[in-house]
């Protein structure tokens, strides 16, 4: 549920010459690609946080069982 640019803007908004009602702008259509590319970007940060911390978890085990494994 993205926020729509308000109707009153109307650099963002057009009559429409083909169906009744109103069509977005170059303008409006950007600004809700950008609300779209942030949403995407708020979502995929959050788990990738956990990957690298992840990530890092198992590079840490590998290297201790190497360790262990070396002096035994």
């Amino acid at each position: 549920m993205l926020p729509l640019p308000s109707l009153e803007d109307e650099s963002s908004w057009e009559k429409s010459h083909v169906v009744p009602g109103y069509l977005l702008t170059r303008k409006g259509i950007d600004e809700v690609r950008k609300s779209i590319r942030n949403e995407v970007q708020e979502r995929r940060s959050g788990w990738l946080t956990w990957l690298a911390a992840l990530t890092g978890l198992i590079g840490a085990i590998s290297g201790l069982v190497a360790v262990v494994r070396s002096v035994s």
